[in-house]
């Protein structure tokens, strides 16, 4: 790789790493205030992990 070819690597993968987030955190804060608004049970979180698994279905989609 050529000087200063890594750092160029980085600096692109920083900027995708925070576009992601910018464009993911609503949604992930949507789901983490659904979340909270209905509380389910110790180890039979049924609700929780579907709206999760929905959410991580989004980036597939």
């Amino acid at each position: 790789m050529e000087p200063g070819g890594t750092a160029t690597v980085m600096a692109s993968v920083r900027t995708a790493l925070a576009e992601g987030v910018k464009e993911w955190k609503p949604r992930v804060q949507a789901m983490a205030h659904e979340i909270h608004s209905n509380p389910e049970v110790a180890f039979e979180e049924v609700r929780s992990s579907e709206a999760a698994a929905a959410l991580l279905a989004e980036g597939h989609s």
